[in-house]
């Protein structure tokens, strides 16, 4: 039996050629705040921080397909491997992405956000079949903003 999904979140690469909805694992989607924080003890005893900059970040499970049942609207792990390998900031398309939450993570209606992947992809297979519109896969992913969060 597979888990339930929300309906969707959108990634597309820079330059729109590639763009597909994604299945969420319902209760896999984090938003987080991501920071760079230094700290440590003084020889007096006080506390010494240096602060960096904040980034909002996503964790969530995806759900996909190597061919999808439903539509050729929602990606597949193909196309999801082929958004994760982009690698060339200053190529066309680049590494940065765009994600649409179709369900707000701030409460504000479907968001967009420059995102990069961060953290290795690992598909997980859920049942025994490998390839066509019966296998399927668990992939859990990390999306990064690349602005800081002001």
């Amino acid at each position: 039996m597979t888990a339930a999904t929300i309906a969707y979140i959108k990634l597309k690469n820079s330059t729109t050629s590639l763009s597909k909805k994604f299945r969420v694992i319902m209760g896999s989607l984090k938003p987080s705040i991501v920071g760079v924080r230094s700290l440590r003890r003084t020889v007096a005893g006080t506390l010494d921080v240096s602060e960096g900059a904040r980034w909002q970040s996503w964790n969530m499970t995806l759900k996909v397909y190597a061919t999808d049942p439903v539509s050729s609207d929602y990606g597949t792990l193909a196309d999801l491997k082929t958004l994760y390998l982009l690698n060339n900031p200053n190529g066309s398309p680049s590494d940065v992405i765009t994600f649409e939450e179709n369900y707000s993570t701030s409460g504000s209606g479907g968001d967009s956000h420059s995102v990069i992947f961060a953290g290795d992809l690992v598909p997980e297979n859920i049942v025994p079949v490998l390839t066509g519109s019966g296998a399927c896969f668990y992939v859990p992913i990390q999306l990064i903003e690349i602005a800081a969060v002001a």
